[in-house]
């Protein structure tokens, strides 16, 4: 009678002890998402200091640079977001 609940408890135990850990794969693609959130970000907030760079017009070397700076941000993102021919893009590939 007692080997059905300590198999029950084993795999309570068991699938516990996977939901607390969160498998690599997840844990990696969240981190993508976090990476390229922050990337769009920071592009944004570049194109938004250059702006007030243009307004104030006294650092236009400092203006051309942070655009350049949120071109190549945001080439960055666009080359690993937009699908290839098959559909699939660097973001949502699995490491090999």
């Amino acid at each position: 009678m007692r080997a059905p609940y300590a198999t029950l408890r084993q795999n309570t135990t068991l699938l516990l002890r996977r939901l607390r850990q969160p498998s690599t794969a997840f844990m990696r693609q969240a981190m993508t998402g976090a990476i390229l959130s922050i990337g769009m970000i920071a592009g944004f907030a570049l194109l938004w200091g250059a702006w007030a760079l243009w307004r104030r017009e006294g650092a236009q070397q400092k203006m051309w640079l942070m655009l350049a700076t949120a071109l190549v941000i945001f080439a960055n993102v666009a080359i690993w977001t937009v699908p290839d021919q098959q559909g699939q893009s660097l973001a949502n590939q699995e490491s090999r």
